[in-house]
């Protein structure tokens, strides 16, 4: 085939074989190279998806933490640490929607996860604005209404026994007895929130009521009758002060119970889904990408080594395609000089 080929063809030829196997070479490599670029760019992505959901999942920890905090101790403190927790929170979402790009199943967990979170903050705040109130009524209602009904019972009693009045300060003494009873157990519901405090201490305060009709009919004395006067109205106020703290007790606690303790675990365990999920990628993904890599390592030596065997061939071909006339043309020169 290179018989009739002239030399510089034939050198032409043997350069572009070299080149021609040097860019299979290349190609090889390059693809190999694009392809592992390309799987280590999605395991990277997923890395990083890898630390935003845990972060959330920590930020979402702690927003939990500062709002169990607040049921056991309602300070300011642990207000602010739920919301600056779940504005992080928040953010942090938005970042991983980012990191998300089109993965739809992903982003609908997100969102759902987002959603939730703003919920959670919203009942939240509830509860806050729940127990303010309870707070408002037990310092400024209950906490100085049964002071004055105790004070005003006592200084009935004081002043019947003063006067020799037995009766009268017997019925005080009575009526003064259901009356911490009652402020006890009321208290105890106040910090314990069952029914069972809340039962007994209603008890003590109708005992209050009956004792007090006894003791208004003893009564003679008109400060006394006065006193008197005082001890049932603001033993009524105190009464109805008492049920709606009752009430925005049961309110806060039904909050707590059927939103907080369900919103939290939801979100955490939608957060531990997208982690496994990314966890289960991340496990698929490594021993593929190690494949490939492998792959394309053995594929580009395979290449390479047919390449060079190829060279060779071709240079020993094209060599000998050349040195063969020149050695006829000198054997021919030597016998026409002999």
């Amino acid at each position: 085939m290179l018989k009739n080929t002239k030399i510089s063809t034939r050198i032409f030829i043997g350069f572009g074989t070299v080149l021609v196997l040097a860019m299979i070479v290349a190609s090889v490599g390059y693809f190999g190279l694009i392809n592992a670029e390309q799987t280590f760019s999605q395991y990277r992505k997923l890395a990083r998806q890898t630390n935003s959901d845990g972060r959330i999942q920590a930020n979402m920890l702690m927003t939990r933490i500062f709002a169990k905090n607040f049921v056991i101790d309602a300070n300011r403190r642990n207000i602010d640490g739920v919301r600056e927790r779940a504005e992080q929170t928040l953010r942090l979402i938005q970042d991983s929607l980012k990191l998300s790009g089109t993965e739809t199943g992903r982003n609908v967990l997100i969102a759902d996860l987002e959603e939730n979170l703003r919920r959670y903050v919203v009942k939240f705040n509830e509860v806050a604005e729940l127990q303010n109130t309870r707070d408002n009524l037990v310092s400024k209602k209950l906490n100085v209404l049964g002071p004055k009904t105790e004070q005003n019972l006592t200084a009935i009693m004081t002043s019947a026994l003063d006067d020799g009045d037995a009766k009268a300060a017997y019925e005080a003494g009575s009526t003064l007895r259901s009356l911490m009873l009652g402020r006890l157990y009321a208290n105890r519901f106040l910090i314990e929130n069952d029914e069972a405090s809340r039962a007994r201490a209603i008890r003590e305060f109708r005992d209050v009521e009956f004792n007090y009709l006894k003791l208004a009919v003893e009564l003679e004395n008109e400060s006394r009758k006065a006193l008197a006067e005082n001890v049932q109205a603001n033993q009524s106020e105190y009464l109805k002060a008492f049920d709606e703290v009752h009430q925005v007790i049961i309110a806060r606690n039904n909050i707590i119970k059927f939103e907080l303790d369900r919103i939290g675990p939801a979100v955490a365990s939608r957060i531990e889904r997208l982690k496994l999920a990314i966890k289960h990628e991340q496990d698929t993904l490594g021993p593929a990408a190690e494949k490939a890599l492998t792959q394309s390592v053995v594929l580009t030596t395979v290449v390479s080594v047919i390449a060079i065997l190829i060279g060779l061939l071709a240079a020993g071909a094209i060599g000998a395609g050349i040195t063969r006339p020149i050695r006829k043309l000198t054997k021919t020169a030597t016998a026409i000089g002999a």
